[in-house]
């Protein structure tokens, strides 16, 4: 029987650990760079190297460094990157929020291989709006 490996997801050290628990209590399995000794305090290309050897879901802010990293890669499991036009919004409670709705599209979507989730958060705390955009990495038109 050929069966499918859960998806999992990595969450990089520039966003909150408690974000692997809001993915955990959805039913997915779920680790933080930050509560990982091997991994913590090491380069994007040290966390980009485990999570593609893994097979996991990374999530960071850091888009320039992972979509350069990725782009390299034909296939890969998916990046999930965060963007906040404030400060403000890099919140634990965002972040959650963000996330969360980064699993609804996977869920209702399918999962991301070879794609990036963009996920941007706009406005302050009131009339905040988040959007996701998905596309490949690297590019494939």
């Amino acid at each position: 029987m050929n069966r499918t490996p859960p998806i999992s997801f990595l969450v990089d050290e520039d966003l909150s650990p408690e974000l692997a628990k809001v993915a955990a209590a959805r039913g997915y399995l779920a680790f933080s760079v930050t509560n990982m000794r091997k991994l913590r305090g090491r380069g994007d290309a040290v966390v980009a190297r485990a999570a593609l050897a893994q097979d996991r879901i990374l999530v960071t802010r850091n888009t320039a460094d992972y979509e350069r990293i990725y782009q390299k890669h034909d296939i890969h499991p998916g990046l999930i990157f965060f963007a906040v036009s404030h400060g403000k919004l890099n919140k634990l409670h965002y972040q959650r929020v963000m996330l969360e709705m980064s699993i609804d599209v996977i869920e209702q979507d399918g999962e991301p291989i070879q794609q990036a989730l963009y996920v941007s958060a706009t406005g302050l705390t009131k009339g905040v709006k988040i959007k996701i955009d998905r596309f490949y990495l690297p590019d494939v038109a």
